[in-house]
């Protein structure tokens, strides 16, 4: 989105519901802006309930939830940020690289599809160009193919951390071992190319891309200056418009978004768009999601994922579509309170009409700490779970206006069925 556009959206509210959007949706506006430690919920009067301390590590959750869908149904799986960082080598070291997906991996591992954004590089170099680079070794990509991952999303901002050469080695990397990718190409064309493949006897089409608000702060709400010095940071270091780089993302405005789902619609039976978007631990969904959101649900997108929070974010129905506006982290090494949390989503496909009819939203304990968890990041279950599914249920409501059903060990959030697969 542009600059002009992004801040004539400084104060729009609401996570965009086409003609259902409710009338006083609780997200931030200008002047209300919390510290980004808040997690912006006393921007969005919203209240954070305190989370029981217990959590466990339990395979045998994931494998059984594994196994439920029924016959006639395909099960397409997201998860969020995926990166090694440094915290999390010394168990890798001890226990092998696929130690931090054990407790998650049967899921994915059944699905028919499952898709991760690939927060950083796969090269064999050990340098750290800057100190916010993410790279793992080449053979992580072996551990992302037994956790069960077919494609991920490049399209973010780190795949430029090691320049243009690391951006083709991760490639290559991927490619030897049969991940598919998406987001970032040597030319426009190709870094808004979506990846296609059948599944199931089901054409689906991913469309990637990232968004201005990755390089914002909350605390810029009333700062037009700000926020456009950070567009045009990100136009140079990350698109090929900026001229800074060979293999570039899309920084994507609602036009160009629309215009890619569209092109995508004729081709494939179904289209989801995955994109890099949203403020770092803040809650609310930025105005350039909301946008986003709108404008691909309406030219015709089956559903919208969305990561780079590094925590969840509430999740809507726009124009009768899914949009899960942040899963947070999936596997990423680090230890943060602020981040303790995260989504697995499991989008459920009726091969009969072809349509998504329900979207399962499991929450995932990323606290990392290493004596409970251990960075095996499990399936959260029993009052914590409950406390977390209760909280994304009341973000949902009031942000988006969008109720969920909540079970045990999940929120679910069912979609109407459309009387035509056109937009």
């Amino acid at each position: 989105m542009g600059v002009a556009a992004l801040a004539g959206l400084v104060g729009l509210v609401g996570c965009g519901q086409g003609e259902d959007r409710a009338p006083e949706p609780a997200v931030a506006t200008a002047g209300q802006a919390a510290p980004p430690r808040d997690l912006g919920y006393a921007a969005a009067g919203m209240q954070k309930v305190a989370r029981p301390k217990r959590s466990r590590v339990d395979p045998a959750q994931a494998a059984a939830i594994a196994a439920e869908p029924a016959e006639g149904e395909v099960s397409l799986v997201f998860v969020g940020d995926t990166m090694v960082g440094p915290a999390i080598r010394p168990f890798i070291e001890e226990h092998g690289a696929t130690w931090p997906f054990a407790a998650t991996a049967p899921l994915l591992q059944q699905a028919d599809l499952a898709v991760g954004n690939l927060e950083g590089v796969l090269v064999a170099s050990t340098d750290k160009p800057h100190p916010w680079s993410q790279r793992a070794d080449p053979s992580f990509a072996q551990a992302l193919v037994w956790a069960g991952l077919d494609v991920v999303s490049l399209g973010n901002n780190h795949f430029a951390d090691h320049g243009d050469a690391g951006v083709l080695e991760t490639k290559g990397h991927l490619d030897a071992a049969g991940i598919g990718h998406f987001g970032v190409g040597g030319d426009p064309q190709a870094a808004r190319a979506p990846w296609r493949g059948e599944v199931r006897g089901l054409r689906v089409a991913l469309l990637g891309g990232i968004a201005d608000s990755i390089l914002l702060d909350p605390d810029w709400l009333e700062d037009p200056d700000k926020i456009a010095r950070r567009h045009r940071d990100l136009v140079r270091a990350y698109t090929h418009e900026g001229g800074e780089v060979e293999q570039g993302a899309w920084l994507h405005s609602p036009e160009s978004l629309a215009e890619d789902v569209r092109k995508a619609r004729e081709v494939a039976d179904l289209v989801i768009v995955d994109l890099h978007w949203g403020v770092i631990l803040w809650r609310p969904p930025w105005p350039d999601q909301v946008a986003l959101a709108e404008a691909a649900t309406a030219a015709g997108a089956d559903l919208v994922i969305g990561h780079h929070a590094h925590i969840w974010q509430p999740v809507a129905l726009t124009n009768g579509r899914p949009v899960v506006y942040g899963l947070g982290n999936y596997v990423m090494g680090f230890a943060d309170k602020q981040t303790a949390e995260g989504l697995v989503a499991r989008a459920i496909v009726s091969e009969r009409t072809r349509q998504i009819t329900r979207v399962e939203l499991f929450p995932l304990d990323t606290s990392n700490t290493p004596k409970r968890v251990a960075f095996r990041n499990p399936l959260l279950a029993g009052p914590r779970a409950r406390v977390v599914l209760e909280d994304l249920a009341a973000w949902s409501r009031a942000c988006c206006g969008t109720e969920v059903e909540l079970r045990a060990d999940r929120a679910v959030l069912h979609v109407p069925a459309r009387a035509s697969l056109a937009p």
